[in-house]
């Protein structure tokens, strides 16, 4: 006789299931190594299989995985009251506070998700044994067991890369015909997270003080903006990184350059020429011989 779910109760690890779901909601973009090691049947209890297959379901149409994301997924599909609410994804989203130990609770869930199948399969050995009106199939029988030890709670690998890369050459594609809904990066694990640059948005490029930050962040605007919108072309960004270096170079000659100019000409700054407004003008001084390296990059179609 089949067992039913509730004979698994002492199967199954609720904490290190819920430790799981909170790991993704502290960083989301974990939900693509978590979907190679588990499918949705690991989960033992239902809310929490249910929640887990709607966060495979956004990461798969490349929305963020969050707690007002799933919800909403949640109402959209009638299962929000069958988890349990927004209290239930709130909870879950608090469980865990961090996500260095997603891998270890992960085997946990895989360890018992196992030990469930087993005992499917020993069920299901034992009612072809006693069933003395039907032949035991031994191939069957070998089957099921290999089916176990093979999958052992994780999505098939081969399919999973070609399904997600599939699945992003399909996306981007789509964005190209359709003008796409944000200036892609080129960087694709970049471009699954941020779904491209959106208009409103505030980028901070960080790095320490001179190496070209400046240069690159108006490369990336005149070439990644401008050059899609009019020139019909997106950017390469292994030439704006060479911009960057060599613009960074060009603006350090630019800054010494002025400097020098202003040294010999007896005065500190630009203050002295334009009264209250000349200071920002010496902010300027590297793009001097920033722009024209720039225009030889662009006029030249290196870029």
């Amino acid at each position: 006789m089949a067992r039913s779910r509730a004979d698994y109760a002492d199967l199954a690890n609720i904490e290190a299931e819920a430790s799981v779901l909170g790991a993704v909601y502290c960083r989301p973009e974990l939900i693509y190594e978590v979907a190679d090691e588990l499918k949705p049947e690991a989960f033992y209890r239902e809310a929490h299989r249910l929640l887990y297959t709607v966060m495979l379901k956004l990461a798969q149409d490349h929305k963020s995985v969050d707690i007002v994301s799933t919800t909403e997924e949640l109402r959209d599909e009638g299962l929000l009251n069958r988890v349990g609410g927004i209290q239930f994804v709130t909870h879950v989203a608090n469980s865990e506070p961090t996500s260095a130990y997603w891998k270890q609770h992960a085997e946990i869930v895989k360890a018992y998700a196992r030990r469930r199948a087993l005992c499917d399969v020993a069920d299901a050995i034992k009612g072809a044994a006693c069933d003395l009106g039907e032949d035991v199939d031994m191939a069957d029988i070998q089957s099921r067991v290999a089916s176990v030890a093979m999958n052992d709670g994780k999505r098939d690998a081969q399919r999973t890369m070609l399904e997600e890369l599939m699945d992003y050459t399909a996306w981007e594609e789509k964005q190209a015909a359709n003008g796409g809904s944000g200036i892609l990066s080129g960087f694709t694990q970049l471009d699954i997270v941020t779904h491209g640059w959106q208009p409103g948005e505030l980028i901070i490029l960080a790095a320490r003080p001179s190496v070209g930050k400046s240069a690159l962040a108006l490369a990336m605007a005149l070439l990644g903006v401008v050059g899609k919108a009019w020139l019909g072309y997106a950017p390469n960004y292994l030439m704006l990184i060479l911009v960057g270096v060599v613009a960074n170079v060009f603006g350090q000659l630019g800054d010494l350059s002025m400097s020098l100019i202003k040294r010999e000409a007896g005065i500190k700054d630009y203050s002295h020429l334009f009264l209250t407004h000349g200071g920002m003008l010496d902010r300027f001084d590297s793009t001097m011989f920033i722009a024209p390296v720039v225009y030889f990059f662009v006029a030249g179609g290196i870029l």
